[in-house]
C-alpha cells in the first residue's frame, strides 16, 4: 500500500535516531501510531521486525522490563521496544498499567538507574534509554488521552495521527479485489552511531510545528522541538549526510502535517 509510505518512512527515521549522537549521548526517540482500525499501523511497523536493534513484543510488564529488556539495552542491543497495539498494555488494571507507563516515561526520556521495588531490582552504573515505537486506534487514544496528559507519558512521545480519504479507501479495496502485492518499502538504516551537526537557521524552522502540536497536549514544544531536530539528523544520516541540509528539513516538515492529533488525509 503506497499509502502507508509516511507512515513507514516515520519509523524508519525514529528507529534511526537510535544511533544519533547528541552532546555525547544517544537518546532514541518514541513514536505512537494513531488511526483508525484496519489502518496499517501494524503493517507499517513489522516492516521493521527482523532488525537486530529492537525488542519485538505484543505484551509486555514491569517483570519483563526488569527480566529481559534492562540489560540488553545497557548492552546496546536494544534501542528500540516495538509493540504493535499498545491496546495489550493499557487494558490491564490500573496499578499494572501505570507501573508499565511509568518505566516508558523514565526510560524514553531521562533514563534509568535504579529500581528497587517489593518484587524488582535493577541497577546500572548509568542511566539506561530506548525508545518505544507502538501504534493505538483512534477510538482509545480518547479514552487515555486526559489520563497519558496528566502524567506527561504523551509528551515524550512523537504523535504520529492519520486518515483515510474516500477515494484513497476506494484504492486500498481495489487492490485487495486485484490482488496487489505490498509495496516493498526501505527498511534499511545506518548502524553505526554518528554526531550530525545541524545549523541555527535551519533548526529555526521547526519552531512553528513544534509549538502547534504541543499546545494540543498542554507543553510547551520543548521536547517535540529536539524531537524534530533528531528526525532531521536522522534523515540526514540515512542519505549518508554529515550535517543537516535543508533537503532534510523539508522531509520532516513534509511528515509534519502528520505530528500532532488532527488525523489529517494520507
Amino acid at each position: 500500500m503506497d499509502k502507508l509510505a509516511p507512515v513507514v518512512k516515520m519509523v524508519r527515521l525514529v528507529l534511526q535516531t537510535g544511533y544519533i549522537e547528541e552532546y555525547g549521548v544517544i537518546s532514541p526517540k518514541s513514536l505512537i501510531l494513531f488511526a483508525n482500525a484496519e489502518s496499517g499501523k501494524t503493517l507499517a511497523i513489522d516492516q521493521f521486525k527482523g532488525l537486530e536493534n529492537i525488542y519485538y513484543t505484543n505484551d509486555i510488564s514491569p517483570k519483563v522490563f526488569v527480566d529481559e529488556i534492562f540489560r540488553r539495552i545497557e548492552r546496546g542491543e536494544i534501542t528500540h521496544i516495538v509493540i504493535p497495539d499498545l491496546i495489550n498494555c493499557i487494558e490491564k488494571n490500573k496499578s499494572t498499567r501505570q507501573r508499565t507507563i511509568n518505566l516508558f516515561k523514565t526510560i524514553i526520556e531521562e533514563g534509568l538507574e535504579s529500581l528497587d521495588t517489593f518484587h524488582m531490582r535493577y541497577k546500572s552504573e548509568k542511566p539506561i534509554k530506548a525508545g518505544l515505537i507502538s501504534a493505538i486506534t483512534a477510538q482509545s487514544f480518547m479514552t487515555m488521552r486526559r489520563e497519558w496528559v496528566r502524567s506527561g507519558f504523551i509528551s515524550r512521545c512523537i504523535p504520529f495521527s492519520y486518515s483515510y480519504s474516500q477515494y484513497s479507501v476506494h484504492q486500498i479495496i481495489q487492490s485487495i479485489i486485484s490482488q496487489e502485492a505490498i509495496t516493498d518499502f526501505e527498511k534499511k538504516i545506518k548502524t553505526t552511531p554518528a554526531d550530525i551537526e545541524i545549523d541555527a537557521h535551519l533548526a529555526n524552522q521547526f519552531i512553528g510545528a513544534a509549538q502547534t502540536t504541543a499546545r494540543q497536549v498542554e507543553a510547551y514544544g520543548f521536547r517535540l522541538l529536539k524531537i524534530f531536530i533528531s528526525l532531521a539528523k536522522a534523515n540526514a544520516m540515512l542519505e549518508d549526510r554529515a550535517a543537516v541540509t535543508q533537503e532534510d528539513i523539508n522531509e520532516v516538515m513534509r511528515l509534519s502535517q502528520w505530528i500532532n492529533y488532527n488525523f489529517n488525509q494520507i
